[in-house]
């Protein structure tokens, strides 16, 4: 990975604002994604940190700007990944996830709202 690549990664995530509000029922030591006995496709591996997410392709009835935020991640599969941000994401719109590996193009699968300003967000990569 180049350098300058996690040095934008590392200088936004510290620049940007903590803006999702974690439910004490989610509180960090408390969220464990892994379930015995999962019937997932693919097996989940607990990932508890933060990443960036970029709103790219906005639905026609979800007008948005292009924007980047801090979001908390959860897990992740073979094909998709977990995490919790500040706002809602509707199925169909696309970001692009900025992780330590890289930036990966990803598809919103679901949305879980948790609270006002928390929402569980389940992507899936797109190839």
């Amino acid at each position: 990975m180049e350098n300058s690549y996690a040095e934008t990664l590392n200088g936004l995530i510290a620049r940007l604002p903590q803006t999702v509000q974690v439910p004490p029922h989610l509180a960090k030591n408390g969220r464990e994604s892994c379930v015995p006995h999962d019937l997932r496709r693919f097996a989940r591996k607990t990932i508890q940190g933060e990443i960036l997410c970029q709103i790219d392709g906005v639905l026609p009835s979800v007008p948005r700007k292009s924007e980047v935020s801090k979001v908390d991640s959860l897990d992740m599969s073979r094909s998709g990944f977990s995490f919790l941000m500040d706002r809602q994401l509707y199925p169909g719109e696309e970001i692009l996830l900025w992780t330590e590996i890289g930036r990966i193009p990803c598809g919103v699968a679901r949305c879980l709202k948790h609270g006002d300003q928390c929402y569980e967000i389940g992507v899936e990569v797109r190839k």
